[in-house]
């Protein structure tokens, strides 16, 4: 399907009347449930989305209003979105485990009045904030389970409101499409907050334009239509979750599917078979992971056979990337592995009917990404932030380097200001930072340049992202350190899960890395080391030579990168247990908060600038001790 400028210019209501009558049967969306698909139809999101939002009208929500909307992927929530674009108001996606402060300031400066929640977590959450938070006057939830005796002064649910909108849509058979057609390309359509990785969250406003203008440009690149299938399985709230599965559905009228949980992404994968796909950097590592472990303990002629054809895809793909051409055996060995090997094991997780793949948020492991391009996925790399629509470039199919991130999509251009800062514009950029004109004057300059605090430097005609301009260290020496770049490097282990290095105005580089619990498990297993959970590993001699080994490798790797030099990491230690977003130490899409880490675990970094060989340190009132490997 072509989207041309005459979608670019429409707004996600009217997408939803014309996806209504051109697709009228075909599926919207889909939701597992107690194991059973259950689907909804174009014709049927639209009557679900009319009814809702004529029940938020018959409780007075008026156009203009924000309307908070907080929980997990599943179709009533992104109704709900719908249904607030519909009314002319603007939807607000919070994170489903946002509590607190974070929660409240959200609330708060969004003035609030009525948001919907999908169970009983999430409406405990609201009412635990209700008093910091007058403006908040209704909850809507989706599920009353496990909240009968709950005071329903405050609370109504899905289907009240959708009760309500029946009869007033009947009341009023005229309101619903008069009050769509008065909304605007140009009107604000959903305020999504940053991730606060790098200071306080602030409210992106991006207005229907911005959107689909993005959407429309990623579906024709892509390729994509209405008769493709996307899983949606990231945050609700998260940027690129609203672009990559809510917008193109909405633009391409292809069906969004929501897995049952987070237990069963592999397998409902399996049963749906995406053929679009959109997962940050640790997705990719997990499924990895997943393999790997599955390979190493499989017979040893299928482990042999595996790495046998993974070795010949490598070299078929490294050649075509020098723009070289393979041999007539090598292109035979190469076919007679993806019909032996690659092929079922894309089968096995759900991939085999992906068309396009494509990651971003993070740096991406050279080793993950050469995996899925190894056994044959087209798996490319994208670079956006919220305050551009998630998107602003893409590698295009026929010029895939591991260490760029392509060229910008249609209706998007970048430059590089004098610092080697990316500067971006275009028709996805935001209309500003809600209710913060000044921050909004300092990120977008007269001319609608934004600045992203990256930095970055163009290399073979594409753009590549060197790290966050905050992020970059410089050893006292004088030499600077890319964070991000070290970290992606070490994440690529297999038994290593997260990774946080340290250096800034010090004379070395030093590292904390959390381990992956499955696969250091299943090497323990192997290996007999004796373990009773993970702090038993972390701390384990065995497990810290191990990822010593990993890292010494990671050192190797990173004195042979000619465009960014890095120095070596010289000491490192395992946490005893993995950072969370709980702590703080994480955001909901799983950045580092940095800051947070300094300073919760000072002493430890002091240490590993010591000469001691090992450390202590108390966490929640338990003790716990650690070994400091010097390289």
């Amino acid at each position: 399907m072509q989207t041309g400028s005459a979608v670019e210019t429409q707004t996600f209501p009217k997408l939803l009347l014309r996806n209504a009558s051109q697709y009228s049967s075909k599926s919207a969306n889909r939701i597992k449930d107690l194991g059973i698909w259950h689907n909804t139809s174009w014709q049927q999101q639209l009557e679900q989305v009319r009814a809702f939002a004529c029940g938020l009208a018959a409780k007075g929500v008026v156009r203009g209003q924000n309307v908070a909307v907080i929980g997990n992927n599943i179709p009533r929530l992104y109704w709900a979105v719908s249904a607030a674009q519909c009314l002319g108001c603007v939807p607000v996606p919070i994170h489903a485990d946002a509590r607190g402060k974070e929660l409240s300031a959200i609330l708060q400066e969004t003035d609030i009045h009525i948001a919907v929640a999908q169970d009983q977590q999430q409406v405990d959450a609201l009412l635990a904030v209700k008093e910091s938070c007058p403006g908040l006057k209704e909850i809507v939830f989706l599920s009353n389970r496990g909240m009968g005796e709950y005071d329903r002064q405050h609370l109504l649910s899905y289907r009240d409101i959708q009760q309500l909108g029946s009869q007033f849509d009947a009341d009023h058979p005229g309101f619903f499409d008069e009050v769509v057609n008065t909304i605007k390309a140009d009107d604000p359509a959903i305020i999504l907050y940053t991730s606060g990785a790098t200071g306080p969250a602030r409210g992106v406003v991006l207005s229907h334009q911005n959107l689909i203008s993005t959407a429309s440009s990623v579906a024709n690149q892509e390729g994509l239509s209405s008769q493709d299938e996307i899983l949606a399985f990231l945050p609700l709230a998260w940027a690129s979750n609203i672009l990559f599965t809510y917008a193109i559905s909405m633009v391409t009228g292809c069906c969004l599917n929501c897995p049952e949980s987070s237990d069963t992404i592999f397998n409902d994968m399996r049963e749906i078979g995406p053929t679009f796909l959109f997962a940050p950097p640790h997705i990719y590592k997990y499924l990895v992971t997943m393999i790997n472990t599955r390979i190493d303990s499989s017979r040893a002629l299928d482990n042999v056979i595996f790495h046998y054809f993974s070795n010949v895809a490598i070299r078929v793909g490294n050649k075509r990337t020098e723009g070289k051409s393979a041999s007539l055996v090598e292109r035979l060995q190469l076919l007679i592995g993806q019909v032996l090997v690659f092929e079922p094991l894309k089968n096995v997780y759900g991939l085999s009917k992906v068309r396009v793949a494509l990651t971003g948020g993070h740096p991406i492991s050279p080793d993950v990404f050469g995996f899925f391009r190894t056994i044959g996925m087209d798996l490319r790399q994208t670079y956006g932030l919220t305050e551009a629509s998630a998107c602003v470039t893409i590698q295009p199919k026929d010029h895939v380097k591991q260490n760029t991130v392509g060229k910008p999509i249609a209706g998007m251009e970048y430059k590089l200001d004098g610092d080697g800062q990316v500067l971006i514009r275009g028709a996805g950029v935001m209309q500003g930072y809600y209710n913060n004109g000044h921050v909004s004057a300092d990120a977008l300059d007269s001319e609608g340049w934004l600045s992203s605090g990256d930095l970055g430097l163009v290399a073979d005609n594409s753009l590549r992202i060197v790290d966050r301009q905050n992020d970059v260290g410089m050893l006292d020496n004088e030499q600077h350190f890319y964070p991000s770049r070290i970290e992606s490097r070490l994440k690529s282990s297999a038994y290593i899960h997260e990774a946080i290095v340290f250096g800034d105005r010090r004379d070395a580089v030093v590292a904390f890395i959390t381990i992956d619990r499955d696969a250091v498990s299943v090497w323990a297993d192997s290996n007999n080391v004796r373990y009773t959970g993970y702090a038993s590993l972390a701390a384990n001699e065995s497990v810290n030579a191990l990822i010593k080994a990993q890292v010494s490798k990671v050192n190797d790797e990173l004195a042979k990168v000619a465009e960014v030099k890095n120095p070596r990491i010289s000491r490192f230690l395992i946490l005893h247990r993995q950072l969370d977003e709980q702590s703080g130490e994480l955001t909901h899409t799983r950045k580092l908060r940095r800051e947070v880490i300094y300073k919760e675990y000072a002493p430890l970094i002091e240490a590993l600038y010591s000469a001691q060989k090992t450390a202590s340190f108390t966490d929640n009132n338990d003790q716990h001790d650690y070994i400091l490997c010097r390289l």
